[in-house]
Order: structure tokens, then C-alpha cells, then sequence
């Protein structure tokens, strides 16, 4: 009996001490986490993973999210739902994130303060009720406000790229330290600054003197890496040893307390430090929770994310307990959940078990709930929050007059630019940054005025210093409209400097200039198209019309630039391809006068090919083109625009085709045997039926190298030359003419090396007139009478021009002796008939 009651009280000692706490199941849990998730827009299934308990106590149910990420829901109604949403990472169960084991021990506290416990928290009726309806009727009208994550960095204490320098001045594997992790992921927020100011020293009890002078170190934030895909601790991250000089110069400038396995300094000494050497604003304060309401401490929080200032944020699992600093830069109000965004600094290294089994490997960066409510326990609000706020840089850059205004003199623009930094000079320097200028019609200087180039200074530029900015600037060189304008520009341009007013940034020359602008020159009719609507319409002529051989031009040469072009010329061109270019064959040019923008001049011409200017162009088929300003003139802003070929739509093809035209020189002459009907340039070379001699003239070189100079020439009884043979080169040559019955002169000569020439001047019979060598003059009448050219002879022909051989000179003729005694009368007879039957004979063979 006796033990029977001893069950009994402890029964009731244990249902006395569950009865305070309003116990939400698993199901309730799920439609909770399901509700939150879907008014984020995150869909996937879930499934519970794991539970937390205090004393026996569920406290807090910890959902997978399918695809990655986590949701932890309260496990009692008299907290709000909704704990945590992480999104990219897997729970980690015993978690040695010092950031999580501190936020679990705040729920802890709180539990064992508000809920189970005499005192309670009132119960969050409302806010269950409306997390646990699933429908999407409760959806309307909710407000929800997100801000953040400002930081996209991930950066830890013990990875290569992080405590690499920290170990050459101390020792393998101490790590940087929290507190130096959090504001060195806020300085690489702001990118500020490029070089620290003065140094920092102290005396390690372990590691002796540690020292940094912050004024040699140069900051390449650009090279700094975000995060590290292997995450393993001695992993080097991109770009190494940028993140770990940062880290440890700060470290050094707090005087961390370093040690292998732990390092720690105070969270309230970082402002300091970053005011005195990293030219941040002294406005950077450290507060402590106990000194405020919740109420006030969230909009504390609410007013630096909302003006985009990241937090650094630090707590204890209990006063003198473990400590850690972390970096707040979101929060998230959605319902009646409160989230605030949490970038632990510990890059993944958490150690334990987590969903997918094996050892952890996630940040835990992520939303999370402030378990702050005021309560009437033990557990006073605050006791173990801080944060370090108003961290920004002190930087201003702005338009400085204190030594000089800006001047504009000799195409030289000169003005001053000054880090008007908040509190006075101090040496940290601002990171490179660049002026762009621009000619504006007014003098409120826009990034869509005209662009006239930028000067970068590189280097950045001290606090309370100023720099004399020189840009050289040639109105004459800028493609804009003419006209007056306004020099100005505009500081950091490119935003690479995290400046406290953005709006004093602009600055401008007080006189206008006048900019000319610069002209551009373009065949703006080089395309024909015959077709218009509606009709009727009149399409206008095209830019070249082509009847036979002549070609006339109609071309618009327009100015679609910005300024006056000045007179120029218009080149017209046939060209072997479609690239119209200077080198091709030149068909004469027009004077183009001054064009104003956006206007033009039309220019026409003719060329008609058969003239004689053009016999240097080859037979071929040509395109048609033309190039503006082909003396090249004119000063344009491009030059590339100006030579196009002349084209028509064309209605087979659908497209639009060259203008062509084909050059073939030949005989145009019907009546010509060598008559060419494909030719349409006649070239003189037309050979017609010989009406009177046809003559043949062979040349020979008995060296065969030509005659070297030598030419055979016909002059008629007037003098007038009839005709010019010549052997160019090798050993023989032949020409062959027709003649007009007449006696001409023949010389050979005028050249060099007469000895190797020799010629034959021939008929149509195949009869050799004339021959000789060099030097040569004489007679010749053609055409050639055959006869006897001795006047001695009995048969002399005086027309004769050619002796035939046929003479019969006295002696030639025989009489026989015996004759002598015949009377005259018989001898004489057969004399004269032998005579006369050999003269006949003589003459027939001619």
C-alpha cells in the first residue's frame, strides 16, 4: 500500500508539472510549417526529423524540407509557431555552431521560464489558429515584409583562406576568432576600406608581440571569395590569403586573445577598431538588451536592415556563460511570425549528424526567432543580447572648391574632388573609384546626357583629402548634336565606394561650350526599290539607270551625323567585286557642297564606258559603286559607311541585286569578218575583206630577241605612213595587211643590233616583192606588173614593176650559119617569129 502510494504522488507531481504547458502535436506541428512554407512560395513536402526536449519536454519539432533546408515549429501554443526557416542547409543534431547552441538555449531558458513553470506566457491562440488552417481562404490580407539577406558572404574561423596568416604569427590551428569573422563579412559588405589607417600592437601572453600597420595593407575586395564549396577545415578558398589579411589585421586591432582551438575577444571593441583604423563612422555604438523593451529592441534591429546596414549581433547562453558574435542582415514578418536573418560565421563546420547521415557540413545561415518575450520568471529579457549598429564608412565623396573651381581652358577641364570624411582626416583610404563626364544641355548632370569619357583614380583617395581631376576635353571629337553645352560629371559612377550622401556626387563647369559635332556621310538611295503604296505613287528614279554603255548617276549623299559636313567629293566606281573600295576603277567624281545634319545633296552624273578615258579597264563584268568623301575630306565619325554598290529589288529572287554592267571590246562592225555580236565597245580591230593587195610581211631575228627597237615602215607617195611592222620579241613575226595600188617608200630601221634583222614583204601570189635587213630604204609599188625591166632587152615592159626574168638581151638569140646565104626575106621571117612565139610564151608564163 505504501508503494502504491508512493506511485501515486509521483504521478501527480508529473502531471502537476506537464499541466502548464499547452502541448502542440506533431500534425498540428506539420500544418503549421506546411502554412508558413507555402505563404513563401516553397511548395515541397516535409517530414519530421527530429525533436528537441527540455526536461522531458517537447519543445521544438525540427521538419526536413524535401530538396534541401529545414523549418522548426514550436512544440507548445504559447510561443509563436514558427522558430526558424533555413533554407539551404540539413539540421544538424548536437550542432557545434556556438550560434545555435545559444539560440536552442535561449528556448531552453524561456521554456523553463514561461512555459513549464509556475508562470506562464499567455497562449498564442490566434496565431495557431491561423498557421494551422492549411486552407488559402486564411491567406488574404496577410502582411508580410521581407528585408534582406544583406551579406552574401560565408565565411568561418578555421578554413586555409581564413586563419592562414593567423597561424604564421601564432600557431597551427588557432582559429581567427568570432568577432573578427563578424565585422570583417560587414567591412566586405561595405568594400571599405582599400587601406587601413595607422597600426595596431599588443603583447600576447603565448604568441608575444602581435602587430599590424593597417596603412601597408591593401584590400582587393574583388578577390575576395564569398564562400567555399569544400568547406573541409585546411581547404584553401579562392583566392586565399585576401579573406585571411583581413581577418587577421582585425584581429590584431581588437586584441583577440588567440589560442589553438579558441580565440575570443570583446564584441563591444570592434567598433573602436574600425573607427580608429578602418575609416568607418564614429556613429558605430555597442548596445546591450537589458537596457530595452523588446519592442524597441526589434525596431532598433528593423531601422539598420532597413537602411541597409547589417548588425553585428552577439549572446550568451547565460551571463559569464559561452558567448558567440554573428552578423544579423534580415528580417522577415510574415503573419504573426518575427524572423531575423543569421549569418552564424561558422561556414559549415558544425560537427555532428545531420538528416542525410555522416558528419554536418551546412552553415545554419538562416531566419530564426528571438525568444524575447518579457515574462514573469527569472528569465528578463535581454540579459544575454547585444549588437554592435550603426556600422557604415565614413566616406563622402563630393565636388571640393575649397582651393580652386573648376576650370575649363585650352580643351582642359581641371576640378577638385574631397572625402569629406564625417569625422575629420583620417588616413584609411576609399577604394579606386571613377569620375564620367558628360555635355549636358542644363546643368543638372544625368547619366543619359552626352558621354564625353571617364578618369579612374586609382588608389582610392584618404579621408579629408583631395585629388585635382584633369580630363582633356576636344569639343570637336564628341558625335553629338552641335550646340551648347554644359561640362559636368559625376563622382563614383560606377557606385565602387560606399559613400554616406549619395547626392552630392554631381558637379559641372559653369560656362557653356559649344561642341561642333561630328559629321557622318552615307549614299542614303543606294537601294531601288520600284514598288510603292498606295497606289498611285510615283517610287521616284533610281540611283543609276544603264542604257548600253552609258551610265547615268542619281545619288543622295546625306549627312546623318551631328555636324556640318564640309564639301567633299563623290567618287563613282566599277569595281571586280561587291566591295567598292578606292583602288578600283575611278569613273570621274562630282563636287558635293556643305551638308547639314540630317540633310543631303543630290548629286547626278554620266560616264559612258566606250569613251576612250576608260580603255584602262579591262574586259569584265563590273559592279556599279560609289563612295562619299573618297578623298576622305571630311572628318566623320564613321568612316567605314561610306562606299556601297547600287542595288535594285529584285522581284525573281525577292531580295535586292547589284547593279552590273559588262565591258567587252571587239568588233561592233556587221559587215568586219572578225564581226563580234557579243561586244558592245568598239576597239578598232575590225578586218575586212581585202578589195585591193593583201600583203604579207615576215620579220626575222637571227638572235631571237626581237629587233630591239628596229620597225619596218611604209610611207605613201604623200609621206603619210600606211603602216608600222615590228618584231617585239623571239626569232620570227608576221603581219598581215591590205595595200592600195601604189608605190611606196620602204625604210627599215631607228633601233639597235641592225645586223640580227632581216624581212621579206610578199604578195598574195607567194611572190617575194621585197627583202632586206637594217638599215633599209627603197622603192616598191604594189601591186606587182611581172615583165622584163631591162630597157636593153628585146621584150622590155616599160610597166612592168617586177622583173619576172624573162628578158631576151642580144646573144640570147641564135642564127644558123647556113641561113645566112637565104635570102633576107625567109630569114628575117623566121627571126621575127621566133622572137615573137618566145615573147608570147614568156608573157603567158607571167
Amino acid at each position: 500500500m505504501k508503494i502504491i502510494k508512493k506511485s501515486l504522488v509521483i504521478l501527480l507531481i508529473l502531471l502537476s508539472s506537464n499541466s502548464f504547458a499547452d502541448y502542440v502535436d506533431t500534425n498540428k506541428a506539420q500544418n503549421a510549417a506546411l502554412k508558413y512554407l507555402s505563404l513563401i512560395g516553397n511548395y515541397n513536402s516535409i517530414s519530421l526529423f527530429h525533436t528537441e526536449y527540455i526536461n522531458n519536454t517537447e519543445m521544438l519539432y525540427i521538419f526536413q524540407i524535401n530538396y534541401g533546408g529545414y523549418i522548426i515549429i514550436s512544440a507548445d501554443d504559447r510561443m509563436d509557431p514558427v522558430r526558424a526557416y533555413v533554407p539551404n542547409s540539413n539540421y544538424v543534431i548536437n550542432s557545434n555552431n556556438p550560434g545555435i547552441q545559444i539560440w536552442k538555449n535561449w528556448h531552453e531558458s524561456f521554456f523553463l521560464d514561461s512555459i513549464i513553470s509556475n508562470t506562464q506566457s499567455p497562449r498564442k491562440i490566434n496565431e495557431w489558429a491561423f498557421f494551422s488552417d492549411t486552407t488559402s481562404s486564411t491567406n488574404q490580407n496577410i502582411a508580410m515584409t521581407t528585408v534582406g539577406p544583406l551579406l552574401t558572404t560565408q565565411w568561418s574561423q578555421m578554413r586555409t583562406c581564413e586563419n592562414s596568416i593567423v597561424e604564421q604569427n601564432t600557431a597551427s590551428g588557432v582559429p581567427v576568432g568570432c568577432v573578427a569573422t563578424a565585422y570583417t563579412q560587414i567591412m566586405n559588405y561595405y568594400q571599405h576600406p582599400r587601406k587601413g589607417n595607422g597600426s595596431s600592437s599588443y603583447n600576447h601572453s603565448t604568441y608575444g608581440n602581435l602587430s599590424v600597420n593597417h596603412s601597408n595593407n591593401v584590400f582587393n575586395w574583388d578577390s575576395m571569395s564569398l564562400d567555399s564549396t569544400d568547406i573541409a577545415n585546411g581547404t584553401f578558398c579562392t583566392n586565399g590569403d585576401d579573406v585571411a589579411q583581413l581577418l587577421y589585421d582585425f584581429g590584431v586591432s581588437i586584441d583577440m586573445n588567440y589560442d589553438v582551438g579558441s580565440s575570443g575577444s570583446y564584441t563591444s571593441d570592434g567598433d573602436n577598431a574600425l573607427i580608429d583604423h578602418f575609416g568607418y563612422d564614429d556613429w558605430a555604438e555597442y548596445n546591450y538588451g537589458w537596457n530595452n523593451t523588446w519592442s524597441t529592441w526589434k525596431s532598433m534591429i528593423q531601422t539598420e536592415i532597413d537602411a541597409s546596414r547589417p548588425i553585428v549581433y552577439d549572446g550568451c547562453t547565460s551571463i559569464g556563460g559561452d558567448c558567440h558574435a554573428w552578423v544579423c542582415d534580415g528580417y522577415s514578418y510574415i503573419a504573426s511570425s518575427e524572423l531575423f536573418h543569421m549569418n552564424w560565421g561558422w561556414g559549415g563546420q558544425n560537427g555532428g549528424s545531420n538528416s542525410n547521415g555522416g558528419n554536418a557540413t551546412n552553415n545554419d545561415n538562416g531566419w530564426f526567432s528571438l525568444p524575447l518575450t518579457v515574462s514573469h520568471g527569472g528569465y528578463l529579457f535581454g540579459s544575454s543580447h547585444a549588437m554592435t549598429r550603426y556600422i557604415r564608412p565614413g566616406t563622402d565623396l563630393a565636388n571640393y572648391t575649397g582651393i580652386s573651381t573648376p576650370t575649363y581652358n585650352n580643351d582642359t577641364l581641371r576640378h577638385d574632388i574631397f572625402n569629406d570624411f564625417i569625422d575629420g582626416p583620417n588616413e584609411a583610404t576609399c577604394n579606386t573609384f571613377t569620375v564620367k563626364y558628360y555635355a549636358s544641355l542644363n546643368n543638372y548632370i544625368h547619366p543619359n546626357d552626352e558621354y564625353l569619357g571617364s578618369k579612374t583614380l586609382h588608389g582610392g583617395l584618404k579621408g579629408y583629402y583631395y585629388y585635382n581631376f584633369k580630363k582633356e576635353i576636344v569639343p570637336s571629337d564628341y558625335d553629338i548634336p552641335a550646340g551648347n553645352y554644359y561640362i559636368g560629371w559625376i563622382i563614383d559612377s560606377e557606385e565602387e565606394v560606399w559613400e554616406l550622401d549619395e547626392n552630392n556626387n554631381k558637379g559641372y563647369f559653369s560656362t557653356p561650350v559649344f561642341f561642333p559635332g561630328i559629321p557622318d556621310l552615307e549614299v542614303s538611295n543606294s537601294e531601288y526599290n520600284p514598288i510603292c503604296f498606295p497606289q498611285p505613287c510615283n517610287p521616284g528614279v533610281g540611283p543609276i539607270t544603264i542604257n548600253g554603255t552609258l551610265l547615268d548617276f542619281n545619288i543622295n549623299v546625306s549627312n546623318i551625323g551631328t555636324g556640318n559636313a564640309d564639301p567633299s567629293y563623290l567618287g563613282y566606281y566599277l569595281s571586280s567585286n561587291n566591295y567598292i573600295s578606292t583602288s578600283d576603277y575611278l569613273l570621274g567624281d562630282d563636287y558635293v557642297s556643305t551638308i547639314n545634319p540630317q540633310n543631303f545633296s543630290n548629286e547626278v552624273a554620266s560616264f559612258d564606258i566606250s569613251s576612250s578615258n576608260y580603255s584602262n579597264i579591262p574586259n569584265g563584268t563590273y559592279y556599279i559603286g560609289v563612295i562619299a568623301d573618297y578623298y576622305q575630306n571630311v572628318n566623320e565619325s564613321n568612316e567605314y559607311n561610306n562606299a556601297t554598290t547600287l542595288k535594285y529589288l529584285n522581284f525573281i529572287s525577292g531580295g535586292y541585286s547589284e547593279y552590273q554592267i559588262t565591258i567587252l571590246r571587239g568588233c561592233t562592225d556587221s559587215s568586219a569578218i572578225n564581226y563580234n555580236p557579243n561586244a558592245n565597245i568598239e576597239d578598232g580591230s575590225c578586218i575586212y575583206p581585202c578589195n585591193s593587195n593583201s600583203i604579207t610581211i615576215n620579220m626575222y631575228d637571227s638572235y631571237g630577241d626581237g629587233w630591239n627597237g628596229n620597225n619596218l615602215i611604209f610611207y605613201d607617195s604623200s609621206g603619210v605612213i600606211m603602216w608600222i611592222s615590228e618584231l617585239l620579241n623571239g626569232t620570227f613575226g608576221s603581219d598581215n595587211i591590205c595595200l592600195p595600188s601604189q608605190c611606196y617608200t620602204i625604210f627599215c630601221g631607228n633601233g639597235s643590233w641592225q645586223s640580227e634583222v632581216f624581212w621579206e614583204i610578199i604578195d598574195s601570189t607567194g611572190t617575194i616583192l621585197l627583202s632586206g635587213g637594217a638599215p633599209y630604204i627603197g622603192n616598191l609599188c604594189i601591186p606587182s606588173i611581172p615583165g622584163c625591166t631591162d630597157p636593153s632587152a628585146f621584150n622590155y615592159d616599160p610597166n612592168a614593176t617586177v622583173d619576172d626574168g624573162s628578158c631576151l638581151l642580144p646573144g640570147d638569140v641564135d642564127i644558123d650559119p647556113k641561113d645566112k646565104d637565104k635570102d633576107n626575106g625567109e630569114s628575117e621571117e623566121v627571126t621575127e617569129t621566133k622572137t615573137e612565139e618566145a615573147t608570147k610564151t614568156l608573157y603567158k608564163e607571167a
